[in-house]
């Protein structure tokens, strides 16, 4: 929620980009979710056993062809429960960024308040 408020209020007072909720929801929420997105991925090529490594270099496979042909494969059969786990978190944390529509909300009624 922190990350929220501050991409939404924050980024207009420190650099001076003026976002709309909907697009400021999308980066906060891309923010958080990619540095969790990251370590499953490294953590499914950190464990495919070494041997798998060492066989493909003695088939004399670059190491492109090693990561495309060998590691990945079996790297994402590791790795899909743990996205499935992230993508049902980030489907219930999606419902904070309302808070920024909320926030908006009140602002504008204050304002009609004052007004009337």
């Amino acid at each position: 929620m922190v990350m929220i408020l501050w991409v939404y209020y924050g980024l207009p007072v420190l650099l001076g980009i003026g976002l709309d909720p909907f697009p400021a929801g999308i980066v906060a929420l891309a923010l958080c979710d990619s540095a969790f997105e990251a370590e499953i991925f490294r953590g499914g090529i950190q464990s495919i056993e070494k041997g798998q490594i060492e066989a493909s270099h003695a088939l004399g496979l670059s190491y492109f062809s090693m990561m495309r042909d060998v590691i990945l494969p079996q790297a994402i059969r590791r790795v899909l429960p743990p996205l499935g786990n992230q993508f049902l978190y980030m489907l219930k944390i999606s419902s904070l960024v309302s808070i920024i529509g909320y926030s908006e909300l009140t602002r504008r009624a204050n304002e009609l308040t004052v007004t009337v």
